[in-house]
């Protein structure tokens, strides 16, 4: 019998198999990505769109940003013999002596955020910083970029949305979204201690005030109400209780909140005074104007003088109804203005 002859080609080699990729082709496939692709995304778009439509609103308040900045900058320069920054721990101990009650939620949120997280705060203020300085590095290069060689950047030939949505990519990039992320937790944390500090204050005075409420219309309803219904037409008579109570509610709420008042400029009179000894040792140290012993010194005029201080305060801050004086009252409007921000955002 003959042998019968086949066609069947033999298997395939290992060496006429196709060249497989490295490890580092392989590797860099799988973690190599388009990042313009990125752009395109709907949140990105989203962002790049309330980027771009804020843009004119930054473009008009920067250049007064900068002259402001530059402004305080050749001060502090000038006073810097003078050791401002002890100048300035001076000016704001005497400010929470004499007007403390008129920034009373300002300083209630302050000393609630340095119990609660202010260390930690800290960090990851530093570690946000590092972030976004490592971001405007990144941007700071950007602009260098010339793609096309024409000589001229490429960010000075886009469009201004095109811009700040590259410039939104950039800080993608950039920073390290998980450090960024613990970070505003930890911020974020530190604000809900605070509002809740706030709400239970504004609670407290605003229970006192109901109760007061309550006493004043029982005293006031027997006498004011008959006076009251005569004075009004008969179809409004009705009305009667109901002005009655909302006046009694009135003012003992305000009577609670004068009364919240009085205790917290006594608070931040009492924190004033520490402020303000601190400051003075600071200044009398660096400056050398003092002879002896500064701590020693400082310690018997907190122990002798301090609560003095502090009284004269209070009584300064009553007696003027907690209104600051010009030109105190333009100086120290950023805080007024945080201080009511602060009691909308309790009432809230």
């Amino acid at each position: 019998m003959s042998d019968v002859k086949t066609d069947t080609a033999p298997p395939p080699s290992a060496t006429d198999a196709p060249p497989a990729e490295g490890a580092e082709g392989a590797r860099a496939k799988q973690t190599s990505f388009d990042f313009s692709k990125l752009q395109e995304h709907p949140i990105v778009k989203q962002i790049g769109y309330y980027i771009a439509k804020s843009g004119k609103y930054v473009d008009m308040a920067m250049p007064y940003v900068i002259m402001a900045k530059e402004k305080t900058l050749e001060i502090w320069k000038k006073m810097e013999p003078y050791h401002p920054e002890y100048l300035s721990t001076i000016g704001i101990g005497l400010v929470m002596i004499f007007f403390g009650g008129t920034f009373m939620t300002l300083i209630a949120a302050v000393e609630a955020y340095r119990i609660s997280c202010w260390e930690d705060s800290k960090k990851q203020l530093l570690i946000l910083k590092q972030n976004f300085e490592k971001a405007w590095a990144d941007s700071r290069a950007d602009d260098a970029v010339d793609d096309n060689n024409d000589g001229i950047a490429d960010v000075e030939q886009i469009t201004k949305e095109e811009l700040l949505k590259r410039k939104a990519l950039i800080l993608l990039k950039s920073i390290e979204p998980m450090q960024v992320y613990n970070a505003v937790g930890c911020l974020y944390i530190g604000f809900l201690a605070v509002m809740a500090t706030l709400k239970v204050k504004f609670a407290q005075a605003i229970t006192l005030g109901a109760a007061l409420g309550e006493i004043i219309f029982n005293a006031v309803n027997p006498y004011a109400g008959p006076i009251l219904k005569k004075a009004l037409p008969e179809e409004y008579q009705k009305w009667g209780p109901v002005i009655i109570s909302y006046f009694s509610k009135s003012t003992g709420i305000s009577v609670a909140w004068t009364l919240q008042r009085i205790i917290s400029s006594f608070h931040s009179a009492i924190r004033g005074t520490e402020i303000l000894a601190f400051g003075l040792q600071g200044w009398f140290l660096t400056m050398n104007i003092w002879q002896g012993d500064v701590d020693q010194s400082l310690g018997q005029f907190a122990k002798l003088y301090g609560l003095g201080i502090a009284l004269t305060g209070v009584w300064y801050q009553v007696s003027r109804g907690f209104f600051l004086p010009f030109p105190l009252n333009i100086v120290l409007l950023p805080f007024t203005i945080v201080e009511w921000f602060l009691i909308y955002l309790a009432n809230s």
